[in-house]
């Protein structure tokens, strides 16, 4: 049960402080806040599940560029997604995996406001300029 818990801990602790890489799409940031500027290739591996979770993350990014769609559907879709993720994983796995999906959905919940306000409003400049 302690690594349980420590997997959840560090997941939340990486979410908000560790940035994730640059993308090809620049909707996308993989799992991770950009707040912190850069920071070295390494750190991507450290944060538990980040490469498992990359396409859900991706995903969400996403959600979070859609105009019209509120944070709080991008969250939730985000954390079925990751479900549906976390129980393709090994018995043994499962368990740290559905942890850190719901510690992901955590840190984006209380976390992700500056990150869906910037989207939203990069997604409306993107709009008008289509106009």
């Amino acid at each position: 049960m302690n690594n349980l818990r420590v997997t959840i801990i560090l997941t939340l602790v990486s979410l908000l402080f560790i940035p994730t890489f640059l993308h090809a799409d620049d909707e996308v940031n993989g799992c991770g806040s950009p707040i912190c500027g850069l920071c070295p290739k390494f750190m991507h591996d450290v944060v538990p599940f980040s490469q498992t979770f990359e396409k859900a993350c991706n995903q969400h990014d996403r959600n979070y560029s859609k105009s019209g769609m509120s944070k709080r559907e991008a969250d939730k879709a985000f954390y079925r997604d990751m479900k549906k993720i976390a129980d393709k994983e090994s018995d043994i796995l499962k368990p740290f995996a559905r942890a850190s999906a719901w510690a992901y959905y955590t840190a984006v919940k209380l976390g992700g406001d500056c990150s869906y306000d910037e989207a939203q409003k990069k997604a409306r400049k993107k709009a008008a300029k289509k106009k």
